[in-house]
């Protein structure tokens, strides 16, 4: 009965993300051409700038601390092992999965923050083109994606990547549950967003 309601939950979830995604797909559909080349173009050319930074920034010392004594020690460990309020769990818990891929720690330990910076770069995208025009929500994009802290922040070991985001996904919600009350899914990402920054 346990694992039936257990998978019944997990189906749910899947479904649930799998809908989000595929929002975002037909959303970017729906852009005119020149805006979406615009978009994937900043998201390309970031990604690019983060990768290189990556490979070419050393691993600090508090990356290496986070490593040692969180992600690289298991989920059970990292979940339950709070020494200093600057640790960020979710962060961490998050980096512990990714450091199961058969790549250098210093690499994988840095690739959520990756992930989360382009993810939140989009939907700033999204964000900003409810309240501005498309050609100005690509500019705020722009200058988000090239301030010095969102750049060191994007291949950082550290949960500060995850902070910005969840950030950005409280406003985000907020800004549409003003427009649609009645969606679940907006309340969902609010409070996920509340715990998970």
């Amino acid at each position: 009965a346990a694992q039936s309601r257990f998978a019944r939950m997990l189906n749910k979830w899947i479904h649930r993300v799998t809908a989000i995604i595929w929002g975002n797909i037909v959303y970017v559909r729906q852009l005119d051409n020149r805006t979406k080349t615009c978009l994937i173009l900043i998201l390309g050319l970031q990604l690019l700038f983060l990768i290189y930074f990556i490979l070419a920034i050393p691993f600090h010392y508090d990356e290496s601390w986070s490593y040692i004594y969180f992600s690289g020690r298991g989920f059970l460990d990292t979940a339950t092992f709070y020494p200093l309020p600057n640790n960020h769990i979710f962060y961490n818990l998050v980096a512990g999965v990714f450091d199961k891929l058969p790549i250098d720690a210093a690499i994988t330990t840095r690739l959520p923050s990756l992930i989360i910076i382009l993810i939140t770069i989009y939907y700033l995208f999204k964000l900003a083109s409810i309240a501005f025009s498309r050609g100005t929500a690509l500019l705020v994009v722009v200058l988000f994606a090239g301030m010095f802290p969102v750049l060191m922040y994007s291949v950082e070991a550290r949960g500060s990547s995850f902070i910005i985001s969840f950030t950005l996904f409280i406003f985000y919600a907020v800004v549409r549950l003003v427009q649609e009350p009645g969606r679940r899914k907006y309340r969902y990402l609010y409070f996920l967003s509340m715990v998970a920054g």
